[in-house]
């Protein structure tokens, strides 16, 4: 979709947002975002498991993401940490977040392992 047109899009009254899930293009992100700067009465939704504390710095105000579905606690405190400006927590929590790859999330006797919520490794036996 090019810039022109997103611009036309978020021109239109019955519009409020876009939800982005490129899957892996921060490049794509990136560019969306920029338009939707021009469009502050207009919702970014990031639906990107992969980059999500980084889409949050670019510009999302909400996610609707899988990883919600299976790591709800991280999702919910990168979510928190992000909008009360606790840098601190937010980074500990995007390294987390940023490191859950597709098929890649640790289990323990067949669910996540709950240390992975808070970055954490869990121990070997």
């Amino acid at each position: 979709m090019t810039t022109t047109t997103l611009h036309a899009i978020f021109t239109l009254p019955a519009v409020f947002g876009i939800k982005v899930a490129t899957l892996d293009s921060v490049m794509t992100f990136q560019r969306i975002a920029a338009v939707m700067r021009e469009h502050p009465d207009k919702l970014l939704i990031t639906g990107e498991d992969r980059f999500l504390g980084y889409s949050l710095m670019m510009g999302a105000r909400s996610a609707l993401i899988g990883m919600g579905a299976a790591l709800i606690e991280l999702q919910a405190s990168l979510l928190r940490s992000f909008a009360s400006g606790d840098d601190r927590a937010f980074l500990r929590l995007f390294c987390a977040a940023g490191c859950v790859q597709p098929g890649d999330v640790p289990r323990s006797r067949g669910r996540l392992h709950p240390t992975h919520a808070v970055g954490r490794s869990p121990r070997r036996a």
